[in-house]
Parts: structure tokens; sequence; C-alpha cells
């Protein structure tokens, strides 16, 4: 039995007969907000001297974060990173204007999903999600 029953076929191949509950239509929504139509991810490089995590997407858009604007975006429980819209693509001062020098930054894959970045602060509860990465820096 999945999260919403009433929503399967019954055993004869009926369609439900049942309405979902608002459990159900709630999570229905959630589940179609998370399936955002992005093109995946070709190659993705952390750069820490730089200051920055690069990603090259399959529809040619590049994508240059600084480190410190994704630690301030950070989607775990803890930080709301959710309070970030946007992250501008660093201009040639960025590394001097950074309120934190990262040095033993760790990224690794999060299944298909994104990825989990470790930073210096011991920090790793979060995973950048590629539709929320691509959402904070958009194609121009």
């Amino acid at each position: 039995m999945g999260f919403c029953p009433e929503l399967g076929a019954s055993a004869t191949g009926a369609l439900p007969t049942r309405r979902p509950t608002p459990a159900c239509r709630a999570f229905l929504l959630l589940a179609r907000g998370l399936a955002v139509d992005i093109p995946p991810p070709e190659r993705v490089s952390l750069d820490v001297k730089m200051q920055r995590l690069n990603i090259e997407w399959a529809d040619g858009h590049a994508s240059v974060f600084p480190l410190d604007g994704l630690r301030e975006a950070c989607p775990c429980a803890e930080c709301e990173g959710k309070k970030v819209e946007r992250i501008p693509k660093p201009g040639v001062l960025h590394i001097f204007r950074q309120k934190n020098r990262w040095k033993n930054v760790r990224i690794e894959k999060a299944g298909s999903v994104g990825l989990r970045i470790t930073w210096d602060d011991g920090h790793r509860g979060g995973i950048y999600r590629w539709d929320r990465l691509r959402e904070l820096q958009p194609a121009e």
C-alpha cells in the first residue's frame, strides 16, 4: 500500500473510485513541482582556488556559483536557504569580497537528484537539487 492508495488501480484493473485525501493531493502537487524539466548536468567541477562551483548543462548553459553564495543557499532545514532567490555569477574581484575563504570543500553526487556539499565548517546537511541549482542561476 503506497502513500496514495486511493489513486492506484484495483486488483481488477478498475479505475479508483475514492477521492484522494487532502494529504494525497498535497503530495501529488509537491511531486508535480519537483518534476521540473531541466537539462541534466554534463560536467561539474569545483575550483577551490577561485572559490567557484562550475556546472555545464546539456543545453549549453554554464552556471558559475561563488562558494559563499552556495553556502548561504544551503537547502537543509536548519539553514533555510530557500530565502535565497538568485546567486549572481561571480565578478572578477568576487574572491576578495567573500566573507569566508573555503579551503576543504568537497562535492559528491547525491544519486540522480543533485549534489551534497561538505563545507569547512562541517556542515553537509542539504542536497542541492539540480532543479534548485538551475533556478538559482537560470540561463540568460
